[in-house]
């Protein structure tokens, strides 16, 4: 397992999303995803990582397919 507080660039957010860098930037100019700034580079927490991907997980329940289906 990784260490939770292991710092990532966003090269390595963009691999682990499988996005562009760019994505990454504008994620932590918009606010959703927390990042420290070093210098002039930012780095991303593991855990700020695992709650970015928490909170854009979509469900794979059953009530959550249906409510989709019925947009």
């Amino acid at each position: 397992m990784a260490d939770r507080s292991e710092c990532l660039s966003p090269k390595a957010v963009g691999r682990e999303l499988q996005v562009s860098p760019q994505t990454i930037y504008n994620l932590i100019a918009r606010g959703e995803l927390a990042a420290l700034k070093v210098g002039k580079q930012y780095r991303v927490t593991r855990i700020e990582l695992d709650a970015y991907k928490e909170r854009n997980r979509v469900g794979s329940d059953e009530a959550s397919i249906t409510d989709v289906s019925r947009a």
